[in-house]
């Protein structure tokens, strides 16, 4: 058991150096991400905790974004997505990071009640947010380059059903929204079955799944936004997981039935 605990954190204790490697080899810093500011910074930018930290920092010559903290975008997605005035303002993906810092820094310092409320909240929309589509919209930026580099690809491009919208989405959720959502909710009570049956490692496993999904929700959620392709990535393991221990469960019942008929004819 130690071993195997070992090896399980090794394994979580090399991803991140693995995501610095990655880096490295690609060109940029030793870091995990060059553009996690952005992603906080377009969240407190949806909260309202933006603007309610440049009204106490402005006027700021050092804070560009205080010419526009009456015109923010209304969502994280249009701030960072939607040709957001000012998102380009302050640089972009890598050139804003000294501003989101300082506007990121200063609203914790300053809110950090209201923090601790958005952070439940959206972990909460996060956890709940699972279904298929999300980001399988028709996608034309890629069509230039495609065209230029693999031109005889193009066509299959176009006419595939993403581009097209024949993606059966509706579909698809009617099935995997209620069993996933009834997977994740069944998740703690075959926990505590399997550890009543002391089946350790059944109910580790429900648990370290149940763990997962929540902590996706709570990375997702908390330091981006609510995005149901975050959780969509994930949720299958709880429809995987359930499916495993009910019909382990099943089994087990089965098993005792044949016993006691074997018990009563004996």
């Amino acid at each position: 058991m130690t071993l195997r605990l070992g090896g399980i954190a090794a394994a979580v204790a090399a991803a991140p150096a693995l995501v610095v490697c990655a880096n490295l080899a690609l060109g940029g810093p030793p870091v995990l991400s060059q553009t996690s500011h952005a992603f906080l910074l377009a969240r407190l930018v949806q909260d309202g905790l933006a603007h309610q930290t440049l009204d106490r920092l402005c006027p700021d010559p050092d804070l560009t974004l205080c010419g526009v903290k009456d015109n923010l975008p209304p969502t994280a997605n249009d701030f960072l997505w939607g040709d957001s005035e000012a998102f380009a303002r302050i640089g972009g993906w890598l050139g804003s990071k000294r501003e989101a810092d300082r506007i990121i820094d200063a609203s914790l310092r300053l809110f950090p009640l209201e923090h601790l409320a958005s952070a439940a909240t959206l972990s909460a929309r996060q956890l709940v947010s699972f279904s298929t589509g999300d980001g399988l919209e028709s996608q034309a930026e890629p069509w230039g380059l495609i065209e230029a580099h693999f031109p005889a690809d193009l066509p299959s491009y176009v006419a595939a059903r993403q581009q097209t919208g024949l993606l059966p989405l509706v579909e698809i959720n009617l099935l995997e929204v209620p069993l996933a959502a009834a997977s994740m909710v069944l998740l703690p009570w075959l926990a505590l079955m399997a550890w009543r049956r002391e089946r350790w490692r059944e109910a580790a496993g429900l648990i370290l799944i149940g763990a997962a999904l929540l902590g996706n929700a709570v990375i997702c959620g908390v330091l981006s936004n609510p995005n149901a392709r975050y959780e969509s990535r994930m949720v299958w393991l709880a429809v995987f997981a359930a499916g495993l221990a009910v019909a382990d469960w099943a089994r087990g019942l089965e098993t005792a039935r044949r016993a006691a008929r074997a018990a009563g004819k004996a």
